[in-house]
């Protein structure tokens, strides 16, 4: 006799927001100062997880708006501005102050004294939570 095994597909589980799959992402301590020195790359295959933490929308020439940030990795933190292709996730409340992302695509500037992190495109990966850092 041979015995086969049956394969049961189950239905995919409906979350709740207090059940969402992002509560186990974390930020990654040292991401703030590898993307400063440029020691990480989106071209790299490095995504860092880092935690906005602050958010301020400022008026821009031809009425534009841009975005300025902040971001933690829960040691260190650095000032940044998200592109422009980013502000309806921004301006729709879908990312705010305390939330965890996911730099997909980013570049570092020098601004005078200092270099900031131009945020190109990003994930949210974890809900708002106390800003840590």
């Amino acid at each position: 006799t041979s015995s086969s095994a049956s394969l049961h597909i189950l239905p995919t589980p409906q979350l709740s927001r207090s059940e969402s799959p992002f509560k186990t992402m974390a930020l990654e301590p040292g991401a703030i100062e590898a993307m400063m020195t440029e020691t990480i790359s989106p071209e790299g295959g490095h995504r860092p997880v880092v935690q906005l933490a602050y958010l301020k929308t400022v008026e821009a020439p031809n009425n534009n708006k841009r975005h300025k940030v902040a971001l933690s990795d829960g040691g260190r933190w650095c000032y940044g501005m998200a592109a422009t292709q980013l502000n309806q996730l921004l301006e729709t409340g879908e990312i705010s102050v305390g939330c965890l992302i996911r730099i997909d695509r980013f570049q570092v500037n020098d601004m005078g004294p200092r270099k900031i992190v131009i945020i190109l495109d990003l994930k949210v990966v974890g809900t708002a939570r106390p800003i840590q850092g």
